[in-house]
């Protein structure tokens, strides 16, 4: 799924919001969740390091994969360096990303450990005691009477109720 995020002012200037979009159809995104922000603490965290960037802007709502919250922390510094004049967005495609990274471990086990069809289909048990391989005879059940009664004179006559 294609995202955006969009990194602003706030309506007072001691708050950021950082806006995620999700894209509905061919480039139509809408406005999935907006998460405010104290400026001072994302700005403290950002002189930090990235993880404490990430954690700094990371909540329930707003908790993006780490490719996506690194790119994010990166467009939170820009964000910083530009004085807070314009609006940051950063555009995100996860089925890149899924496909770079899993495709390569995906390979890399298929070379690491080939595995042949013919041996999967092979019979590797062994069973030591061969009678249970044996036909037991099977007793049939004892015919019981049955705990349900059907009196002649309750039948169901078609012909009286039509």
């Amino acid at each position: 799924m294609k995202q955006k995020y969009s990194i602003l002012l706030g309506e007072n200037e001691n708050e950021i919001i950082i806006k995620e979009s999700g894209e509905l159809d061919k480039g139509i995104f809408s406005v999935v969740f907006e998460e405010k922000y104290n400026r001072e603490a994302i700005q403290a965290a950002c002189e930090k390091d990235k993880a404490s960037l990430i954690s700094a802007f990371r909540t329930t709502g707003l908790y993006p994969v780490n490719a996506c919250a690194e790119l994010i922390a990166d467009g939170i510094k820009d964000f910083f360096q530009s004085n807070c004049i314009e609006t940051k967005e950063i555009s995100f495609n996860d089925m890149i990303v899924l496909k770079d990274t899993y495709t390569e471990d995906l390979l890399d086990e298929v070379d690491a450990n080939p595995v042949e069809l013919d041996k999967l289909l092979e019979d590797e048990t062994s069973i030591e005691d061969e009678s249970i391989l044996e036909d037991d005879e099977i007793n049939p059940i004892s015919s019981s009477p049955s705990s349900i009664k059907i009196a002649d004179d309750d039948g169901i006559q078609a012909d009286d109720d039509i």
